[in-house]
Formats: structure tokens, C-alpha cells, sequence
């Protein structure tokens, strides 16, 4: 199933907030995982798309399919009749304003570990613009409520220890679906462990004040995701749980790739491009 990509910005903050804490496919130089040139150098016979598609990785990205399942149907039935109803009041009572301002508060401190994150894949310059812009944003930007930052031309960036490890060269791993926490792999739940740790938010010492603050950020974050919701509610028909895993796995491929995947199987069969590919790395 591949998700439009008009979708996947949704589909990713939805996949985020179920998965609050997000494939790279390896083509082999023969064979049916091979590169572009190897398949028009090949003999042109009749090939049925799906029976292709079954022979990739990509059907095998599941193992733990049934176990998933049922996770997952126990976290969209939380989403459904707690989440989601608390995040529509408070999405009410809340001016614009106030939610923005928490939304800032919450991505400035992550700042660290994605400056932490940075370094360990080699974007020295970009780890740079991001201690700036915690610096900034946490001092003009009144403790991160005010993203300043953004005005001096120094984006917000996603880098966690997942897409680290991934940049590292750990292979995409199993799909694994966490109670509570939502879409993930073996390998990027490994990650989320040390972002858990990287996070300073871990280290308040008042404990009510510390689970208090992380409710507001489940909340807070689950309000900004009620538009796409709806979007995607509609757009994944009766499969959810198919559509939140491909959409997982797309977005988590164009993370890594830092915006340029490599293109995989199915879409090559649905969209072969026009030219031989570009070699070229994560970055």
C-alpha cells in the first residue's frame, strides 16, 4: 500500500503522536531488489507487480503481525475514547495563542537532543543552527514559548537516535507496534530508549510536576493532530492499521534520507524513472 505523498506530512504527526517518542530499503546489485540499470539490462517479460512486491523485504516487514495488531487496535481504542475527546476540549478552552506557545515550549526542549543527534551523523552545521536556536529561543524566545529562531532562518529539525543508528548503518528492522506508545521497529525502539534519557524533562526532580508536564505534552500534541485526523480517518478506509504502518515506514525512510529516498520497489513498478539513479547516502 503506498500512501500519497501529499498525505505523509499528516501521516507522519499522526504515526508521531502514536508513536510519541519513526525504512530504507537495500537494493542488492542482482536480483529482483536490484539496481535500475540491472533491470533494463535485464530480459522484459511479462511480471505481475504484486508477486514482485511479495518477493521484497517489504512483505516481510511484519513478522509480528498478529501480536501488532492487537496492540495496536488496543492503542486506537485509547486514542478513540480518551485521547482524542480530551484533546478536542482542551483544543476548545485553549486560545491559538496558548496552544502555540506550549507547542514551542515542548519542541525547545528536545532542542538538545537533536543537536546531540546532530553531531553523531556528521551535520556539523546544522548542529550548530540548532544549539543557536535552543540558545535563542530559550532566552529572546522566553524559555521556548516564543519561536524566535525561526525568524533568523534557522528551521526546526527532527534528528533522534533511531535515525542516528539508522545513519550508522542498522539495517531497517522488524515493524513493532508499542502499548501506549504507538508505530516503531526493534531498531527504532532501541533509539527511543536513549531519547527518553537525552530528554530533560527525565531529570525534573518534582515527580507530580515532571507526569503532569508530560500529560500537557500528550494533550497538547494530540490537539495539534485533530485536523489530520480527520484527513486521514477518511483517507485510510477500513485498513488503519496498514495505512499507519506503510505511512511509518515512508516517513520514517524520508527522515533518515533527510528528505531524498532512495525510491523502493513498489513505487519504481508504479513510477519507473526516467533516468538511471543517483548514487548517493543518507545525508
Amino acid at each position: 500500500m503506498r500512501i500519497p505523498r501529499i498525505l505523509l506530512p499528516l501521516s507522519m504527526m499522526l504515526a508521531l503522536f502514536l508513536g510519541p517518542v519513526t525504512y530504507s530499503f537495500c537494493f542488492d546489485e542482482t536480483g529482483v531488489g536490484g539496481s535500475v540499470q540491472a533491470a533494463e539490462a535485464a530480459p522484459k517479460e511479462s511480471v505481475d507487480p504484486a508477486e514482485m512486491y511479495a518477493k521484497t523485504d517489504i512483505a516481510n516487514e511484519d513478522p509480528y503481525e498478529r501480536l501488532n495488531k492487537k496492540v495496536f487496535s488496543f492503542n486506537d481504542g485509547l486514542d478513540r475514547y480518551f485521547f482524542e475527546p480530551v484533546a478536542r476540549g482542551y483544543d476548545f478552552v485553549m486560545p491559538n495563542f496558548a496552544i502555540r506557545g506550549v507547542t514551542n515550549f515542548f519542541n525547545n526542549l528536545e532542542e538538545p537532543r537533536i543537536v546531540m543527534n546532530g553531531l553523531l551523523q556528521g551535520k556539523f552545521k546544522q548542529a550548530a543552527s540548532d544549539t543557536f536556536r535552543f540558545l535563542i529561543n530559550t532566552t529572546v524566545g522566553i524559555g521556548g514559548l516564543f519561536d524566535v529562531a525561526k525568524h533568523t532562518g534557522m528551521p526546526r529539525h527532527e534528528d533522534d537516535f533511531g535515525q542516528t543508528l539508522a545513519v550508522w548503518g542498522a539495517k531497517k528492522s522488524s515493524y513493532f507496534v508499542i502499548p501506549l506508545l504507538g508505530p516503531s521497529s526493534l531498531r527504532d525502539a532501541t533509539g527511543q530508549v536513549v531519547d527518553f534519557f537525552t530528554y530533560p524533562l527525565t531529570y525534573y526532580p518534582d515527580a507530580t510536576v515532571k507526569w503532569a508536564m508530560y500529560g500537557l505534552l500528550l494533550i497538547n500534541r494530540r490537539a495539534n493532530l485533530l485536523t489530520a485526523t480527520d484527513v486521514l480517518s477518511e483517507a485510510a478506509g477500513e485498513d488503519r492499521y496498514e495505512f499507519m504502518r506503510e505511512s511509518y515506514f515512508q516517513n520514517r525512510e524520508n527522515q533518515i534520507y533527510d528528505g531524498n529516498p532512495p525510491l523502493d520497489l513498489p513505487y519504481m513498478i508504479d513510477n519507473p524513472p526516467a533516468a538511471p539513479l543517483p548514487e548517493g547516502g543518507a545525508h
